[in-house]
């Protein structure tokens, strides 16, 4: 992000704080380009999203330990495309009628 941009961005981000409660900003991958690191700097931090499909654990705490380095709270994180995790969880309840045999009530 150039410096001039990036100028531009800060005072953007002080007008939009002063009308709203909560501001989201997409960014690129933060490993891909230095613009996220750049842009969650001027934030008060990071929700990090994961895709559960494509990535492993060791480039989730890279990405992790980069915001850490930048000092960039990590305020959560999301796991998407998470749709054919093999283990489920959860619970049930179910119940059984008999009829009574004849003569039985």
């Amino acid at each position: 992000m150039e410096i001039l941009s990036l100028e531009r961005f800060k005072g953007l981000v002080s007008i939009l704080q002063n009308e709203y409660d909560l501001i989201l900003i997409d960014t690129p991958p933060i490993l891909m380009v230095a613009d996220a690191i750049v842009i969650g700097k001027n934030t008060d931090g990071v929700i990090f999203v994961n895709s559960f499909h494509n990535s492993n654990e060791e480039t989730l705490r890279s990405a992790i330990d980069l915001l850490s380095k930048n000092e960039i709270p990590l305020i959560g994180l999301v796991l998407n495309r998470a749709y054919n995790i093999k283990h489920n969880f959860g619970y049930g309840y179910s119940y059984e009628y008999e009829k009574p045999e004849d003569g039985e009530e």
